[in-house]
């Protein structure tokens, strides 16, 4: 029980030592995000000074920024309590500083080939516990079934005994008596038969019954087991398609500046290549976090954490 309850605590340890992670992530990405719409926005009032481009040009990518700048202070927040939740699922003060370790892109670097499905279960916490009530179990049968059994018990008894008128039983002329039993005591449980046979046939059955539990949960723990794998394995693609997409919206964004600024496109455009190469990114931050969450669900399922 021990052992199970430290594999909880570990688990919901790493759930939020891993949201810290993603607001951390999600911070950088809108910091880099917001570093570029403000370097665009410069550009954009030189060209407007220069009457290259209408003065209304730079509207767009100053909406955009403000949502940004109130969208970090939001996360900003939200990693305050985050934290706060961490320190103390830690059992660490509240008010106690502390600082990560890790990053989403180095708890991730290890997490990038495909895991078999087939898990070796019989290290799950809950069958480790199923598997001690069985013996458990076990040993109350043969313990009811000794009930049965007959019992020899021996017994040796020996004592000298004095008698006289006067009080010289230690003297050389004193005489003592010896007696000496022995025995054996044979025990045969002929009227127990009913309560014992009872108590014989309900351990059976509550051995029985923890052999049935242990078969239900191997079952049970080989489908989650396929189902935590599929997941870890399908986030994985997922992220790989993420990052795919970040180098994409890059792109789409760096020509779709290029042609705003020879007013091919409008701020409208430029502004949606923004927000797509923004929405990429955090699209793959997401798909890190689901990899990081379905391992986390493999590692608890063979208690290695």
């Amino acid at each position: 029980m021990v052992e199970k309850s430290e594999l909880e605590i570990k688990a919901a340890v790493s759930e939020a030592y891993f949201t810290v992670v993603v607001l951390q992530a999600n911070i950088r990405a809108m910091d880099s995000s917001l570093i570029m719409i403000k370097r665009i926005y410069d550009d954009t009032k030189i060209l407007i000074n220069e009457k290259v481009l209408e003065s209304n040009a730079s509207l767009q990518l100053e909406l955009s920024i403000m949502e940004l700048e109130n969208g970090l202070k939001q996360v900003n927040d939200q990693i305050i309590v985050a934290k706060k939740m961490l320190k103390f699922q830690m059992g660490i003060e509240i008010n106690t500083e502390i600082n990560l370790a890790d990053d989403l892109n180095t708890l991730s670097s290890g997490l990038e080939g495909e895991i078999a499905s087939t898990i070796n279960v019989a290290e799950n916490i809950d069958y480790k516990m199923l598997q001690t009530q069985l013996k458990i179990n076990e040993l109350l049968v043969k313990n009811k079934k000794a009930d049965y059994l007959p019992t020899l018990a021996g017994f040796f008894s020996h004592q000298q005994v004095a008698m006289g008128n006067e009080f010289n039983f230690f003297g050389s002329d004193g005489s003592w008596y010896p007696t000496t039993i022995w025995g054996l005591n044979l025990s045969i449980p002929i009227f127990s038969c009913g309560e014992g046979g009872a108590k014989l046939k309900q351990a059976k059955i509550e051995a029985l019954k923890t052999q049935n539990s242990i078969k239900q949960l191997d079952e049970g723990l080989q489908l989650q087991t396929a189902q935590a794998t599929t997941a870890y394995n399908n986030s994985l693609e997922s992220q790989k398609t993420r990052e795919r997409a970040v180098e994409i919206a890059n792109e789409v964004l760096r020509t779709t500046e290029v042609k705003f600024k020879e007013k091919v496109v409008s701020g409208m455009e430029l502004t949606q290549a923004q927000s797509q190469v923004i929405q990429s990114k955090t699209n793959l931050i997401n798909a890190k976090y689901e990899v990081l969450k379905a391992k986390l669900a493999i590692d608890k399922l063979v208690n290695k954490l």
